[in-house]
């Protein structure tokens, strides 16, 4: 345990818009209370080497997952820094075995945004079983509507890939629609039937890709795995783009395999989805929002300030990645 840290200055990275749009008014107030806020009024995304000056003085960095750090941050940071904090779950580009070799804490927070996810989910999912956005788009054009019968999603089946928190979630939600709740996934148990990933996907008619980005699943969705979903199913994913091979899901929705798409995350920038995939009528494409409700982005912001605290008390932060290579 180190000696709490009297009179702390806290270098809050997030821009003018991210903190509008990610950290909640309730959270900001809670972090001043703990110490002096130094803010990125720079206009821009301030990362890497440029950060160190930026944050002199301080002892604590919170950054938006939009701030790289590499390792010749943690080189030429300032002596007085203590601890990073990710305003997310994902913590992939900061350089932590750099921090570690510093002595400077990494940590993230929960998710919060289970729930909301969930729902997005389920909401894509709907708008591409009943053609929702496409008829809108028609109706509003003046030309014909489209005569494409309607799914229903009670009594259909949804395959889950990677039963995490959100699949929980989704799963629970499927379920009160009457659907049946189906799931593959190496190595979590839920009350629902698991199988092997081809067999969830020949039998699903709704696949939600929700599986954890780590090099065996990069690319899990790849022509194989389309080539082996039902015939007039629908897929959606809201994890990470790299789970998707997305030459190959052109393919299946080219070839009539997918009645549609539904995509929160993809090759674009920040994790949205590619223009040229969001812009086809069989694709309904969201930019990386799912998780974006009050309530989910007030749980994050909050677990930051916790975070933060508790490093001032002199703690390791249970949220800490590298606490303990540091406790």
């Amino acid at each position: 345990m180190a000696d709490p840290i009297s009179s702390p200055r806290i270098y809050l990275a997030y821009t003018a818009d991210e903190l509008e749009r990610y950290y909640s008014p309730g959270a900001l107030a809670a972090l001043e209370a703990l110490g002096e806020v130094v803010r990125n009024d720079t206009g821009s995304v301030i990362e890497k080497a440029a950060l160190v000056d930026e944050a002199r003085d301080c002892d604590i960095v919170i950054a938006h997952r939009s701030v790289a750090l590499d390792a010749e941050f943690f080189e030429r940071k300032d002596a007085r820094l203590k601890a990073v904090i990710r305003g997310a779950m994902d913590v992939s580009t900061i350089d932590v075995d750099a921090a570690t070799r510093a002595g400077v804490i990494v940590a993230n927070t929960s998710s919060g945004f289970e729930r909301a996810v969930a729902e997005h989910a389920i909401a894509l999912a709907i708008d591409i079983a009943r053609d929702m956005t496409r008829a809108r788009e028609a109706f509003l054009a003046g030309t014909e509507q489209p005569t494409r019968q309607g799914m229903e999603l009670g009594g259909a089946t949804l395959g889950i890939a990677g039963m995490g928190r959100i699949g929980r979630e989704l799963a629970r939600l499927a379920t009160a629609l009457g659907m049946r709740v189906v799931y593959a996934d190496p190595v979590a148990e839920a009350p629902y039937e698991c199988l092997d990933f081809p067999e969830m996907l020949a039998i699903a008619d709704v696949v939600a890709c929700l599986a954890v980005s780590v090099p065996e699943t990069r690319g899990l969705f790849d022509d194989d795995a389309f080539g082996s979903m039902k015939p007039g199913s629908i897929f959606l994913n809201l994890s990470r783009g790299e789970l998707v091979d997305e030459a190959a899901l052109e393919r299946a929705l080219d070839a009539g395999i997918l009645r549609g798409a539904g995509l929160d995350v993809g090759s674009g920038l920040d994790q949205t989805p590619p223009l040229h995939l969001a812009r086809r009528p069989d694709v309904v494409a969201t930019p990386h929002s799912a998780g974006m409700t009050a309530a989910a982005r007030n749980v994050q912001a909050m677990d930051t300030v916790d975070q933060a605290r508790q490093v001032i008390e002199g703690r390791v932060p249970d949220r800490a990645v590298n606490g303990s290579a540091l406790a």
